[in-house]
């Protein structure tokens, strides 16, 4: 399974790369502010998921997006999870094609992760499935305001490797570097069935037993609907992860 996902993951890649030839670009500067949790119930199988985004653009100082992810995940055996939720997103007007006013978006989502070891690499695998309702305006009514929503199904694969730097002297700084693939289906889809693709480097470190943060760059490229825009957003990011568990007697 893991096999086949990576094959694909290179042919999106190449894909993606292919398809940008001849379109327009659009280049902004962001800074993105994330937190993660994911906190065991109990010392059970069961958690609580939780992830909050500030999205800025013009690398902080103006409004892009804002994003929350409360959920519900189960620990398999062998390094699987799964986990399902709901998303609200509110994206801004930035950049050079900017939305006529916030638009609003709820999504339902769920994924199967699985998480293993090759040597001294830790090796991700994450599969999402997400049902969104966009909010959108009537173009023909000013001042523009929502009046209705979408409905789009979206699939994306990311693929994430974690190395210790214990080899170069760092004993608690660690090296990642990860790709996520977005591909959207449905009815609704006009002309960028290729949503976006996220490609993240970045330096972490431990902060105590259940933190971690890591400081980042991530490439993101967005083909906007209509397909004949591509947005290449160059991104600072800063996330914080937890796995603080809950319901049980911290030492």
């Amino acid at each position: 399974m893991c096999s086949s996902a990576i094959r694909l993951f290179w042919i999106a890649l190449f894909w993606m790369g292919w398809n940008l030839q001849g379109e327009q670009q659009d280049h902004n500067q962001n800074a993105w502010f994330s937190y993660f949790g994911d906190h065991p119930l109990s010392g059970g199988p069961w958690g609580l998921h939780f992830d909050a985004q500030l999205r800025r653009s013009d690398l902080g100082a103006e409004p892009m997006q804002v994003l929350v992810q409360p959920g519900l995940n189960y620990q398999c055996a062998s390094g699987w999870q799964l986990a399902a939720g709901y998303g609200f997103m509110e994206t801004s007007a930035y950049g050079h094609h900017p939305v006529p006013v916030a638009l609003p978006e709820h999504r339902l989502w769920q994924q199967v992760t699985r998480t293993s070891k090759l040597g001294s690499l830790s090796l991700q695998h994450r599969f999402r499935v997400e049902q969104r309702f966009l909010g959108q305006t009537n173009q023909g009514i000013q001042p523009a305001k929502v009046d209705s929503y979408r409905y789009e199904n979206r699939l994306s694969y990311r693929l994430a490797t974690t190395l210790p730097l214990k080899a170069l002297g760092c004993d608690k700084l660690y090296f990642k570097i990860s790709d996520e693939v977005f591909v959207n289906l449905g009815e609704q889809v006009l002309g960028n069935h290729f949503d976006q693709n996220r490609a993240y480097v970045a330096l972490g470190r431990p902060i105590g037993k259940h933190g971690k943060l890591e400081l980042g760059f991530m490439e993101q490229t967005l083909q906007m609907r209509g397909g004949n825009v591509f947005q290449n957003n160059h991104t600072l990011m800063i996330s914080f992860f937890s796995d603080w568990p809950f319901g049980s007697r911290q030492k």
